[in-house]
């Protein structure tokens, strides 16, 4: 067996220190309302939106998704199943701001880049935008909370 220069394990040591330092922090949401819920991200880079989903969460449950946050600000849809609350079937949405563009069945998955722009087997949803205060760099995970009366984000960092 030979011996591995020492430039090729240098590199490959700075290759998982970087990899390390770009770990995505752990997106998970959780649905506390009525109904199965259905699920769209969005990240804004340099004046453009990228969007990703659908992830359909289950009522009562809590799940990771895979998205990785790129700046401080996640924008999140959600839309609900439809469920029969008074005698009328209801369909809920969360999401209020941004018009982003995501794929038309929630049965899919998509992955949009320039999700501001209209496109063949696309919709328009309204994006709500949450941001943490701290670095990018101190996030390990945050929690989206799908709620009968709203929404919210819970961000966790670093010390």
């Amino acid at each position: 067996m030979g011996r591995v220069p020492t430039s090729a394990v240098c590199i490959a040591v700075l290759l998982a220190l970087g990899s390390a330092a770009r770990a995505a922090a752990t997106v998970t949401v959780c649905n506390e309302d009525s109904a199965a819920i259905h699920v769209a991200l969005a990240n804004q880079l340099n004046g453009s939106y990228a969007t990703a989903g659908w992830w359909t969460v289950p009522l009562n449950a809590c799940q990771d998704v895979k998205f990785t946050l790129q700046s401080q600000t996640i924008y999140f849809t959600a839309d609900s199943d439809g469920y029969v609350d008074g005698g009328k079937t209801v369909v809920r949405h969360w999401g209020a701001g941004v018009q982003l563009f995501v794929g038309a069945n929630t049965g899919r998955q998509f992955s949009y880049a320039n999700a501001d722009k209209s496109r063949s087997g696309a919709k328009a949803e309204a994006f709500q935008a949450d941001s943490m205060t701290d670095s990018l760099a101190q996030l390990i995970g945050l929690k989206i909370h799908i709620t009968k009366t709203g929404s919210s984000v819970e961000f966790t960092t670093h010390p």
